[in-house]
């Protein structure tokens, strides 16, 4: 296209000048744990998202970067600000690995740009080291510790036992699961701390068999939790105990198969068939990728969604602008039914509590888990009265 301009009577045909795109960055883990619960599969669905604008609003087009953070936070804090102060990107979105969105929110509130934190789940991301541009999703350590605990313990699953991997999501949800037992009554028996990529994790197993415990929490991640759910059940745990399994996926079970894994409780935010409308969404995103999506990434889905639909809906990228009109509408797609985004930041939404269905009860091979409980999102989030979030609580 050219614009013409009137320059002493002659009328001149220069070209115009494109509009700036909508950048958003999926900033995941392509390599390491979290490559199945993040990785392409957010990239995927954050693409999703921006095809239901038709990938522009207005005359802007909407691009999609990725990067791979490698799961060290200095790697992802110099790719975010490479996109933020070289690329303007206007939004920095996933983050498996709490330490990478930690190493980073400080610097995107100096630049006035959003993080939609989707994968990062320390409940610090709003909680102690909260701002004004971040926002907390898909889930928090809280929430998660919450959702599997109460329902466990309701049932008579008194005493416990964690297996919890050593990095800074693992400190929150061994915190917040060990609280959430004392608080209902219950005894933490012991907890070991695994690293991160711990392939073998017989010696922490023996000490959960020894205890006396009578559940099993464990909070490793993808491959790590495959490997742990296996050799728990090779020394017989998966009988002897209740086994709550934090962050376990759906493709975890469908790896593990359900000989293996049956009878195994998880708490998820998102099922990928609880409605036709989902179920649809979830097809598609396989076909895609290959795979059911995980809650990490339709909570990916869901926030560049309602970003979107926010700068369409206010008629700008402005930071503060969207921000607010985020924060004003409900949350109300494939992820989430009324959500709402809180003054600290955190989305609350309903829970699930799943357990995976024994080989018999199966009826296909995407029919692995069954509903156990709906945990309305209120009832499992930090009430905001004891929040360490400063935009809430100024002097903590």
């Amino acid at each position: 296209m050219r614009t013409p301009i009137l320059l002493a009577g002659l009328v001149l045909a220069l070209p115009a000048f494109a509009a700036e795109p909508i950048r958003i960055g999926i900033l995941t883990d392509k390599s390491g744990v979290y490559q199945t619960s993040g990785g392409e599969g957010s990239v995927v669905a954050a693409k999703m998202a921006a095809e239901m604008f038709g990938n522009r609003i207005g005359d802007r087009p909407i691009e999609i970067l990725s990067a791979d953070h490698q799961n060290k936070p200095d790697v992802g804090s110099a790719i975010a600000r490479q996109w933020i102060d070289v690329d303007h990107v206007d939004v920095v979105a996933d983050m498996p690995n709490s330490a990478i969105a930690l190493a980073m929110m400080d610097f995107a509130r100096d630049r006035n740009k959003i993080v939609l934190a989707t994968g990062a789940g320390a409940a610090e991301v709003s909680g102690s080291h909260c701002n004004e541009v971040t926002l907390q999703w898909t889930f928090d350590s809280y929430q998660m510790a919450a959702s599997t605990v109460r329902p466990i313990v309701e049932r008579g699953g008194k005493a416990w036992f964690h297996v919890m991997p050593n990095y800074v999501f693992g400190d929150a949800v061994l915190r917040d699961v060990s609280a959430q037992v004392t608080k209902l009554g219950g005894t933490n028996i012991g907890a070991v701390r695994p690293p991160l990529d711990a392939t073998d994790f017989s010696a922490f197993l023996i000490s959960a068999q020894g205890s006396g415990a009578q559940v099993l929490s464990l909070g490793t991640a993808n491959t790590a939790t495959q490997t742990a759910v296996k050799q728990a059940a090779e020394f017989g745990l998966t009988k002897s105990m209740t086994i709550a399994a934090v962050s376990m996926l759906d493709a975890d079970v469908k790896a593990l198969g359900l000989e293996t894994a049956q009878g195994l409780l998880t708490a998820h935010a998102f099922v990928p068939d609880r409605t036709p409308e989902i179920s649809a969404w979830s097809a598609e995103f396989k076909k895609r990728q290959g795979a059911l999506p995980s809650f990490t990434q339709a909570g990916t889905f869901s926030a560049i969604r309602h970003y979107l639909q926010a700068v369409k809906d206010s008629g700008t990228t402005d930071t503060n602008v969207v921000l607010a009109k985020m924060k004003a509408t409900p949350v109300n797609d494939i992820f989430a039914t009324n959500g709402h985004i809180r003054a600290d930041g955190l989305m609350v939404h309903d829970w699930y509590l799943r357990q995976v269905k024994t080989p018999a009860e199966s009826k296909g091979p995407d029919d692995l888990l069954k509903m156990v409980a709906v945990i309305p999102g209120e009832q499992i989030v930090r009430p905001l009265a004891e929040s360490q979030c400063r935009l809430v609580n100024p002097k903590t």
